[in-house]
């Protein structure tokens, strides 16, 4: 008897656990869409500057794609892609076509300064690293793949079609 109640309450504490990671894991991935939302609308103010909306939709692009390669289960990866990009279309389209307007707005030598830059922020090393990765894993998905070309559009209008992160 005294052996059951042990294994009793050793299956149910497991039990729990498994159910409070978990609430924890979806928790965590909601707060993190949430800031990658809050981050993107707070970039598309008119007052923030071409650089920091860069930098915005960089740190966000950049964290999605850190946040869906942790996620083991291939499903619910696709699912966390899925919800970034519905949540965030938009906004990253208005910030992609914001910052092509302040480069074309730029002088020759800004736009030479400005992509200088852009090249050294060490975000561009992380970009270099994680896109390779998060292409092979989510390659099939056609949103996703979208998503990054959008990105990249914005990107390579930066910087030019010289860099090639990816092909």
């Amino acid at each position: 008897m005294k052996k059951m109640s042990l294994k009793l309450i050793t299956y149910s504490a497991l039990l729990y656990l498994v159910l409070v990671f978990t609430g924890c894991a979806a928790t965590r991935q909601a707060n993190q869409l949430e800031s990658h939302k809050n981050m993107l609308l707070g970039a598309l103010d008119k007052n923030v500057s071409v650089e920091k909306k860069m930098d915005a939709l960089a740190g966000s692009m950049l964290g999605m794609m850190n946040q869906s390669l942790k996620i083991l289960n291939p499903k619910k990866g696709v699912d966390y892609v899925k919800k970034y990009s519905n949540q965030n279309q938009g906004s990253i389209e208005s910030l992609v076509k914001q910052i092509g307007t302040g480069q074309q707005e730029m002088k020759v030598g800004q736009k030479i300064a400005f992509g200088l830059k852009m090249v050294q922020k060490p975000y561009m090393k992380d970009l270099i690293a994680l896109v390779p990765k998060f292409k092979r894993k989510y390659n099939q998905l056609k949103f996703a793949m979208k998503l990054l070309g959008t990105f990249k559009k914005g990107l390579t209008g930066m910087v030019g079609n010289k860099l090639q992160l990816w092909k």
